[in-house]
């Protein structure tokens, strides 16, 4: 940028004496002068917009951080940190990142050769080498690696210590009350202190560790298990094959791949008595919905009812004023007091049950449905595949690929009147912002307008209360004239957009892009911020400044010379 503020100076500065080559100039000439050279320096002060693409060779950044006032960035080809206006790669060459984490207010960073946190502007390898960490586990004030060669607490100089000191790897680590629970093959832990004392051998292979009820529960792959005084003790008749853990009404519940089962600290019942593809366990209330392939059981204490009683794949429910809805791929069914009924008469699969208006709506991929009484009426009459609503100013609206739906008035009305395929859709401030695949539409009360056409449009970011358009063809800042702005103007594909200190990081498949509106800086600004793209037009402010006032001092004599007769 400072490249660019230079050589519109000089151009200014050329004009200035290619004007003082006339021999004849009176005093209204050095004010017209005067006023050249401080566009000269307000020019170069940098009231225009400046953006640079960085090296390409990063491909797509995964995330882009501030730490400490340095910009750092990751994917899983590595890890880099912007020097001197440059990306360079901080991990190992050919290293794979797996992931980033945020853990007791450092960062950590996790790769197949081990794992780094960033401290004083670098990395710090802070395990074993060729050591693959699975997780990073905040227990207490503490830190603690779970690695395919045991577990590590991490002190705050970079230190390691493996704790137990068993090479094994681990499982299950969880932390309760400032415990941690180790699992791994040759055994289960529990560390408090720095001291570890043993729970079960390697006969249990624990592979995960639930705390529910006040108890301490072990799932492994002999069983499923309670941890009492003695040690772990075997709940009987449960199944190897333990999916998901629930806790309804004083309850534990155990869902497998084909069963449902009631656990106590003794034994375990099956409910309901029979083999069902378990889909989902909805609690409301003390009430448990157990949604399977084989229809939905209904559990009050120890009352188990199969509502409806057929076979229907029920895959959620919801619960609307004194009425349920279970949601199924034949429609949805209404269950009131003893009541069932299915809405509406077609077969259809139910994304959404909302109660719009005091009305209650089913959405799904082939229409949507406002139910009236004991009847379902289509609105719009017309096959739509509802992908969401978006409640904006008192109104929903529906997201479907046949437009936007303003629901109200008992009905739907499709605003604007096209037929777009709409994927997303944005309350911003009074403005309702419509993405399509044919481009960016706003609503303003019931008016809409295009904005962009023929682009689709997939992100809306909002930065420095300004609007931004992403898409795999460029960015677009939304004026507040309601115009747009190409930036950069060239086809780039943006995925994502945030803004650290005074610029704004474009993420693209091509790598970093960054972005610079000065109108946009702050007045005052941190050190942090300087050090990722503070402002210096107070340095340029005064540097010109000095150099106008030589150049006027030079330039004044001739400037009022009056030519001799």
């Amino acid at each position: 940028m400072c490249e660019i503020q230079w050589a519109r100076s000089c151009a200014w500065m050329c004009l200035v004496n290619n004007s003082l080559e006339s021999p004849f100039v009176n005093h209204s000439q050095v004010f017209r002068m005067l006023g050249v050279v401080l566009l000269a320096i307000f020019s170069s002060l940098g009231w225009s917009e400046d953006f640079k693409q960085f090296d390409r060779s990063l491909g797509r950044i995964d995330e882009i951080v501030e730490i400490d006032g340095d910009v750092w960035a990751w994917n899983a080809e590595g890890v880099w940190k912007l020097v001197e206006e440059s990306f360079q790669l901080f991990t190992e060459p050919d290293e794979v990142v797996y992931e980033w984490r945020n853990v007791n207010d450092r960062v950590w960073i996790l790769t197949e050769l081990g794992g780094y946190r960033i401290k004083d502007g670098s990395l710090e390898r802070s395990m074993p080498e060729n050591v693959e960490v699975l997780d990073i586990v905040a227990c207490g004030n503490q830190t603690w690696a779970k690695t395919d060669g045991g577990s590590f607490r991490i002190n705050d100089n970079g230190s390691y210590e493996r704790i137990p000191d068993i090479e094994a790897n681990v499982q299950a680590m969880e932390c309760q009350d400032e415990t941690l629970w180790v699992g791994t093959g040759l055994g289960t832990w529990r560390v408090r202190d720095g001291v570890s004392d043993p729970v079960c051998g390697p006969e249990l292979q624990v592979q995960s560790i639930h705390f529910e009820l006040g108890e301490t529960w072990l799932k492994t792959a002999t069983g499923f298990y309670l941890v009492e005084d003695l040690g772990p003790k075997r709940i009987p008749d449960l199944p190897l094959d333990v999916k998901s853990v629930e806790v309804v009404g004083g309850s534990l519940w155990i869902g497998t791949g084909d069963e449902v089962w009631r656990v106590d600290q003794k034994s375990a019942e099956r409910i309901p008595d029979c083999n069902v593809f378990l889909q989902k366990m909805i609690p409301i209330g003390d009430t448990l919905w157990i949604g399977t392939l084989q229809g939905a059981w209904r559990v009050r204490g120890d009352e188990v009812e199969r509502i409806p009683d057929q076979e229907v794949n029920i895959y959620n429910c919801k619960e609307i004023g004194d009425s349920t809805w279970l949601y199924s791929d034949q429609g949805a069914w209404r269950v009131r007091d003893d009541s069932v009924m299915r809405f509406p008469e077609e077969e259809v699969y139910i994304n959404y049950v909302e109660k719009i208006d005091g009305e209650v709506w089913l959405l799904s991929t082939e229409g949507a449905w406002r139910v009236d009484g004991d009847k379902a009426i289509r609105e719009p009459d017309m096959p739509i595949n509802v992908r969401g609503t978006v409640h904006f100013q008192g109104h929903t609206w529906m997201v479907t690929n046949r437009g936007s739906w303003k629901i109200g008035n008992g009905g739907a009305e499709r605003i604007p009147d096209r037929d777009l395929d709409v994927q997303e859709i944005y309350p911003i401030g009074d403005t309702l912002w419509i993405l399509s695949d044919q481009g960016v539409w706003t609503i303003h009360g019931d008016q809409a307008e295009p904005l962009i056409d023929s682009v689709f449009v997939h992100t809306i970011r909002i930065i420095d209360d300004q609007v931004w358009l992403l898409s795999l063809e460029g960015a677009w800042r939304a004026e507040s004239d309601r115009s747009v702005q190409r930036i950069p103007d060239t086809p780039i594909p943006v995925h994502d957009m945030k803004r650290i200190g005074d610029h704004t990081w474009f993420i693209t498949d091509e790598g970093l892009g960054r972005y610079y509106d000065p109108l946009k800086t702050t007045s005052q600004m941190s050190e942090s911020q300087k050090k990722v793209g503070g402002d210096n037009r107070l340095e340029l402010f005064l540097m010109f400044g000095f150099l106008a006032i030589l150049f006027l001092a030079w330039c004044y004599p001739k400037l009022t010379r009056r030519e001799e007769p």
